[in-house]
């Protein structure tokens, strides 16, 4: 393999390498082989200028204390509820690290463990915007727990909520205030009630 000069690469690629998407389904096993392969390459691949054929992002599942509710952030540019998340900074030591940081700056969250650190993967389709063309998000998605309720959205965001995990995971419209999710969410939220059944119900 031919890896950029960024350690985090290697050590992403040796990570998703061990893991099992076929246990998944097709559309996991897909995400997985372009991930790889993004992790495998000389590009820079956690660079946001990196477009073609993308990089790589980090984000987390925030669940509440008693693991019942989802945290979602409304994402002022797609106007969706999302999971906190984001780009990978030069300074974060790796994904898990960039994905906390993420959680703190749009949620106020300085408190929460981490369960999963790949509990999910997703590509998906970032329209164009600005001077940034239309772009792939290769997203390593972690699962974290609160330690407390309280959020303030962040200046990038316009809202954070907690959400009930079955309601994420059911509800193919609407969410709050006219607004719904994506599909990768809600397939998130329903393998979570699927991992932790008897806390999360």
């Amino acid at each position: 393999m031919q890896f950029g000069k960024d350690v985090r690469q290697r050590e992403l690629f040796e990570q998703l390498a061990r893991w099992a998407p076929q246990r998944l389904g097709t559309e996991l096993s897909t995400h997985h082989e372009t991930m790889l392969a993004l992790a495998g390459s000389e590009r820079d691949v956690f660079s946001r200028d990196t477009f073609d054929p993308g990089h790589f992002t980090a984000s987390a599942f925030v669940l509440s204390p008693d693991r019942r509710r989802l945290l979602l952030i409304f994402h002022r540019k797609l106007k969706m509820w999302l999971q906190p998340g984001g780009h990978i900074e030069p300074t974060d030591r790796d994904l898990v690290e960039a994905a906390r940081r993420e959680v703190k700056e749009e949620t106020g969250l300085d408190e929460v463990s981490l369960e999963d650190p790949m509990f999910d993967i997703d590509v998906h389709r970032i329209p164009a915007f600005g001077e940034s063309p239309a772009h792939l998000h290769h997203d390593v998605r972690c699962v974290m727990v609160a330690s407390r309720l309280e959020v303030q959205a962040g200046d990038d965001v316009s809202d954070a909520r907690w959400f009930n995990i079955q309601t994420v995971a059911s509800r193919t419209n609407q969410l709050a205030d006219g607004f719904g999710t994506d599909g990768s969410v809600r397939r998130v939220a329903a393998r979570l009630l699927a991992t932790y059944p008897k806390r999360v119900t």
